[in-house]
């Protein structure tokens, strides 16, 4: 069979219920919460925007909730985030933000990816490279941290001032209640965002985690719509926490990731990355895309005026999504469309399916 026709079956059959709930529910609970703008944070929310603008045109959509909030498209990055927050290693804050999410690579690749402190800068501080795990290695990045602090706060307000430069242009100053909309987990954008700007946040997620709910407050509040797992209590995850990856390999963006904003003579200038498997293969990605769309569009046709008849839940939805996007489950002439790739946690690309193969068979 052909590939495309294969993803786009997969987008269709696998994506669609999942992305149709998730799209009903960001309506009703973005009204509910009074947002202005709906921001989709990148690189996920590319796709995620196409998605919502097609649906709240609908016929269907426009007689169950009216008009909803307005999009935008918004380049984010945890890395360019970080870039434009204090960074003191002495606060747990940013200890949490910044270090300790997972990495595993060299100290020096480390403060390049997450910091800005370049290799060149590196030298020059006087630094002595070595492995690093984190979070187990916060100690040894935080006593580096603190030999680079003139230096930190020297990148951090250049890169604040370009970065508030691009989020005012964007509409996101301009907010009176700001929605954010992005796949997940621990919501760290949104709460750099919010200590940047100081703006008042609501954001949607698919899923979110422990670490979501210990920040999450009144003016800066994380929601999720297939729930929040607590990782330290064991728990089996549910689908679209647990196999994640299988979202985040084709919700992306034509870009690499950000890295951060600079000041250009006509404003902000975005910095990316290079580009990956991801943004090579697009065109195929779109098929997936395409499929997801004709489902929702056609689920919402038939049900006409009565949304409420469909009848979707998270349990049955999320079954559907893990069996028949289990890697033996899905021909192998598409595996090579779905990777991820990770520089924040030091991680190059890799295959989804190869990951979860691997996974299943130690578990």
């Amino acid at each position: 069979m052909d590939p495309r026709t294969i993803l786009f079956s997969l987008g269709y059959a696998a994506y669609g219920p999942i992305i149709l709930q998730m799209l009903l529910w960001l309506a009703e609970r973005a009204q509910k919460r009074g947002v202005d703008r709906l921001f989709f944070l990148a690189r996920e929310g590319y796709m995620l925007k196409h998605f919502y603008d097609r649906f709240a045109d609908l016929p269907q959509i426009r007689a169950r909730f009216g008009t909803l909030p307005p999009s935008t498209y918004l380049l984010t990055s945890r890395r360019a985030c970080i870039g434009a927050i204090a960074k003191n290693p002495s606060d747990p804050e940013f200890v949490e933000i910044a270090l300790t999410p997972s990495f595993k690579g060299t100290l020096s690749d480390l403060l390049d990816r997450r910091i800005g402190i370049t290799p060149s800068d590196f030298a020059r501080l006087g630094l002595v490279d070595r492995p690093v795990v984190l979070p187990e290695d916060v100690s040894v990045v935080a006593v580096a941290l603190r030999r680079a602090r003139a230096l930190c706060a020297e990148r951090t307000g250049v890169e604040r001032d370009a970065y508030l430069a691009y989020l005012s242009a964007a509409g996101l100053m301009a907010s009176s209640h700001a929605g954010l909309v992005d796949l997940g987990f621990s919501g760290t954008i949104q709460r750099c965002l919010h200590t940047i700007t100081g703006k008042t946040m609501s954001g949607f997620y698919f899923a979110t985690t422990e670490v979501a709910a210990r920040w999450s407050c009144e003016r800066n509040a994380a929601f999720s719509c297939f729930g929040t797992i607590d990782r330290s209590d064991g728990t089996r995850p549910f689908p679209v926490y647990g196999d994640s990856l299988l979202l985040e390999a084709w919700l992306t963006s034509p870009d690499g990731q950000l890295i951060r904003f600079e000041q250009g003579q006509t404003g902000s200038v975005p910095l990316f990355a290079a580009a990956g498997s991801a943004q090579r293969h697009l065109p195929m990605l779109m098929a997936i895309r395409d499929g997801s769309e004709q489902y929702i569009r056609q689920t919402l046709e038939l049900c006409g005026s009565s949304i409420e008849s469909l009848g979707i839940d998270a349990h049955s939805t999320q079954q559907v999504f893990r069996h028949l996007l289990a890697y033996d489950m899905v021909p192998q002439q598409v595996h090579q469309y779905l990777v991820v790739e990770d520089q924040f946690c030091g991680n190059a690309e890799l295959s989804v399916f190869e990951l979860y193969r691997a996974r299943d068979a130690v578990a």
